[in-house]
């Protein structure tokens, strides 16, 4: 439903119901999570049905290298090609930009891959670990900023194996066949710079309004605990038709600077979230009749939250509000724009 701002008794509503949704959301804890403290080394690991779990240990016992690269490529895979992430991977290598910093790959995997070895080597990465299939690609970017906490690189490019809208596509045989699109390569090599806090790989870019935070396509009540984690983020009950940017695909890059702004408890509490066992409150949010699958009911495997987590990275990083985004237009019902959403530190 729409929230009427000349009506001011629509706003008090909104913000009674997200100071009782926050006292809810902040003692879910009780309900149970999924930790374990058994992290394997991944030369080790045995791929198949079980997976290495997730640990809150130390950054030791996650592939992360004190080499001196400043920035880490973080890697969400399921099962996607391992020749298309070493196309785009040297698209990006290639720019001058990234180039003079360092790179270092790491893909965490979620599919029922056997060969280890044959994915890092066909992919091109530094580093290969095999995760449970839980939580989409928002679980892995969370659990590796917590695993990696005081050893974050000054920069961290989170991305799904499939850059959508920013690679090529097209045949195997093409010569140009999964490259980085111009759009982006051109941005990244005169846009970024040891200023840039945040910045989306994306072209689909949208505005949020609280209160009515929808689809693309104006869609209703797709992301109905927005108001909710946006107070929990930002300290205050968002207004009734207060704007917001969001993206779509999580990928972007941002610096340690931006995750450390926020606490680490923070990020824990994200994580248990979209990492909720099955059974927990979470999954009784059910996708849209509409949605492009129609999925029915969330699961850990894919929960519904993944999808609005999906869309808080700007939230989370601060890089939301219309006055201080750089470097793109973000216009309503706009499917796609010139991309490169941005904010400096």
């Amino acid at each position: 439903m729409l929230y009427d701002v000349r009506r001011p008794w629509r706003t008090i509503l909104l913000a009674a119901a997200a100071a009782i949704s926050l006292l809810i959301l902040f003692n879910w804890t009780t309900r149970g999570t999924l930790r374990s403290q058994d992290v394997r080394d991944p030369k080790s690991l045995e791929y198949g049905s079980q997976a290495a779990p997730w640990s809150d240990s130390p950054a030791a016992d996650i592939p992360t290298p004190s080499n001196g690269k400043a920035i880490h490529i973080v890697v969400s895979h399921y099962t996607e090609e391992p020749f298309y992430i070493a196309r785009w991977l040297s698209s990006l290598r290639s720019i001058p930009s990234i180039a003079t910093l360092g790179t270092y790959a790491i893909i965490f995997t979620k599919g029922p891959i056997t060969d280890v070895a044959g994915l890092k080597e066909v992919a091109t990465a530094d580093a290969v670990m095999h995760v449970p299939n839980i939580g989409r690609e928002g679980s892995t970017y969370l659990n590796h900023i917590l695993a990696n906490w005081d050893d974050l690189p000054p920069y961290t490019l989170f991305t799904q194996a499939i850059i959508k809208k920013a690679q090529k596509e097209g045949a195997a045989d093409a010569e140009d066949s999964g490259t980085l699109l111009p759009w982006l390569t051109s941005r990244l090599a005169e846009k970024f710079d040891n200023n840039t806090g945040f910045m989306s790989l994306d072209r689909k870019h949208d505005i949020c309004y609280c209160g009515h935070c929808t689809d693309i396509h104006n869609r209703d009540e797709f992301y109905p605990l927005w108001p909710q984690l946006f107070a929990m983020m930002e300290g205050r009950v968002c207004g009734a038709g207060e704007p917001s940017v969001l993206s779509f695909n999580g990928h972007f890059i941002v610096s340690r600077k931006r995750i450390r702004e926020r606490p680490k408890e923070l990020y824990g509490y994200l994580r248990d979230l979209v990492d909720a066992p099955e059974g927990h409150w979470l999954h009784e949010e059910s996708f849209p009749k509409w949605f492009d699958r129609e999925k029915g009911k969330s699961s850990p495997q894919d929960p519904k939250f993944g999808h609005t987590l999906e869309r808080l990275w700007h939230i989370l990083f601060k890089c939301y509000d219309i006055a201080d985004v750089r470097d793109c237009e973000v216009k309503e019902g706009e499917d796609e724009g010139q991309g490169g959403c941005s904010c400096n530190d």
